[in-house]
């Protein structure tokens, strides 16, 4: 974890100030990460729970949307039949990295909403309304549910796509999560 925040500024040759702070705002999030695992995150190694589907619905198209074109992780059709397969199977036969490929589009449409919504100084959205704590405090619920993914990713070892596609978007939430 700790060599991809260091090799994360080299190869940049952008003059950007908005690339340079996402960088950085990157690297702060995964030395959060790293000390999160040495602390409360260690806590906790009960699995991720499935996400409400409420939410994966109405995340499933901004996604797709607005992060997919910039880093491909799902297809948008194998996305929605694997979420159904999800939604249908009894709670006792729910696939682990389905439920964190789920857990994890909802995060990075919000927490990139979130960003995006930040940017400016103030807290407010693209509509001019105040950003709502109640998102930030989703976001938060999410991004706990991504720590237990990681307690429990070595059940994600076995050569399958949607193992892949997981562990993947676990790794793309450190880019997207707000500060």
């Amino acid at each position: 974890m700790l060599k991809i925040k260091d090799n994360m500024t080299d190869g940049c040759d952008s003059e950007s100030h908005t690339f340079k702070e996402c960088i950085s705002q990157a690297q702060q999030k995964i030395d959060l990460l790293v000390k999160q695992g040495e602390g409360e995150c260690a806590k906790d190694t009960s699995p991720p729970t499935t996400p409400p589907f409420a939410i994966l619905d109405a995340m499933i198209e901004p996604y797709f949307s607005s992060i997919n074109p910039h880093f491909p992780i799902w297809q948008k059709e194998k996305f929605i039949c694997m979420a159904t397969t999800l939604r249908q199977s009894p709670p006792s036969e729910r696939d682990l990295a389905s439920i964190i490929c789920c857990n994890n589009l909802i995060l990075m449409a919000m927490s990139a909403d979130s960003l995006c919504s930040n940017r400016g100084e103030s807290m407010h959205n693209r509509q001019g309304t105040k950003v709502s704590s109640i998102e930030f405090d989703m976001i938060a619920g999410f991004l706990a549910n991504a720590r237990r993914a990681v307690q429990n990713i070595d059940q994600l070892v076995s050569p399958r796509l949607i193992n892949v596609q997981a562990l993947l978007s676990l790794v793309c939430h450190i880019i997207f999560a707000p500060t």
